[in-house]
């Protein structure tokens, strides 16, 4: 009987052991947005994850399933925990009941380098503790969903077209006006141009 109960909590505490350092892989979601086709929202979703400076990794994608993985984002420091990395996995569907509407979702995870002796050596770091970064997430979907939704589109327009009518919209397309500064950071000179 103490044997049998000796076995099963030790069963129990493996188990739990082995949960632990799972990661989180939901991502966040589109809403739905038109496009030509699952290969060009794929490749919106490569030039997207390289503008926010992930290197893809097409060994472990598919253009096909529509999955893309990224490589790891390696930053090392010279502390226990300092160091982290990151890495992103875009899934592209497509909507159901919808003719060429497309969903991404996103996830992407934070790992620490917890290694005490040589923290800042790529050879002996232990990535541990995975968390999800909802705020990469969204911008990265966000992102690609609006490389194919006109900027200017109305809430009407997007109500019509089954969107979210709160979903992002660039308001303004202008540059900024730029203004010089004055000496030590002092506030802008009224310069006429230079010609």
């Amino acid at each position: 009987m103490q044997l049998g109960t000796l076995l099963l909590s030790l069963a129990l505490l493996a188990l739990a052991g082995c949960s632990s350092g799972r990661a989180d892989t939901t991502g966040q979601k589109s809403d739905g947005f038109p496009a030509p086709s699952q290969d060009m929202v794929y490749q919106a979703a490569v030039r997207t994850i390289i503008e926010q400076g992930f290197a893809p990794n097409y060994d472990e994608s598919s253009e096909r399933s529509g999955v893309l993985k990224s490589r790891w984002k390696t930053q090392l420091g010279p502390f226990s925990g300092s160091g982290t990395r990151e890495r992103v996995t875009i899934t592209v569907t497509e909507v159901a009941g919808y003719q060429s509407y497309y969903r991404v979702e996103t996830n992407v995870i934070r790992e620490q380098n917890v290694n005490i002796k040589n923290p800042s050596d790529p050879v002996f770091a232990e990535w541990e503790n995975p968390t999800r970064l909802p705020e990469l997430e969204n911008l990265i979907t966000r992102r690609i969903e609006m490389s194919f939704l006109p900027s200017t589109a109305s809430p009407e327009w997007r109500a019509g077209q089954g969107f979210d009518p709160r979903s992002p919209r660039l308001e303004n397309l202008d540059p900024p006006e730029k203004k010089q500064e004055g000496p030590l950071g002092l506030g802008p000179l009224d310069l006429p141009p230079i010609r």
